[in-house]
Formats: C-alpha cells, sequence, structure tokens
C-alpha cells in the first residue's frame, strides 16, 4: 500500500512541476545543469558501451 501511495505522490509531483516549467520555462539551463546533463549523457554511453544494460 505505501509503495502506491509513494507512487501517487511521485506522479503528483511530476504534473505539477510540469505545469510550472510549462507555464514558467527558465531562459536556459544554469551551467551547472548543463554540466550534469552531459555526465549524465556520457555515463549513459558508458553503461550502453559496456553493455550494462537497465534491470
Amino acid at each position: 500500500m505505501a509503495a502506491l501511495s509513494g507512487s501517487a505522490l511521485c506522479l503528483d509531483i511530476e504534473l505539477k512541476l510540469t505545469g510550472f516549467l510549462a507555464a514558467w520555462p527558465p531562459s536556459s539551463p544554469a551551467l551547472h545543469v548543463k554540466e550534469l546533463l552531459i555526465a549524465i549523457a556520457d555515463f549513459d554511453r558508458d553503461l550502453e558501451f559496456w553493455n550494462i544494460r537497465a534491470v
């Protein structure tokens, strides 16, 4: 039961955040956000290279 309510809470937060960002989008990502996105993309590429798949 806790997992179900946690899932519903996550969905609610996601919908609120999506609505907020649609109404007031940021002018451009901050430098630390850009760096994080690049690091995530690099890590994802490394996982593919190492043949590691998400469970």
